[in-house]
């Protein structure tokens, strides 16, 4: 395969992209039901009127900021 042909990107593969979203998952498993008791999520969620929405700081937390 050509230089060119092969992404730079070492995510890029399969099986890392598999454990990259095995990690996201579980970040969000741990944010949301802090999220349901944060103060700052329900009042980004009122001003919203998405019941899913979140904070500044569960959202870099789920991205793993």
């Amino acid at each position: 395969m050509p230089k060119d042909d092969k992404p730079d990107d070492d995510f890029a593969h399969p099986r890392h992209r598999s454990i990259e979203e095995q990690k996201g998952a579980l970040r969000l498993e741990d944010a949301l039901p802090e999220a349901d008791a944060c103060e700052d999520c329900k009042t980004t969620r009122a001003a919203s009127k998405d019941p899913t929405d979140l904070c500044a700081a569960h959202l870099k937390k789920i991205y793993g900021l």
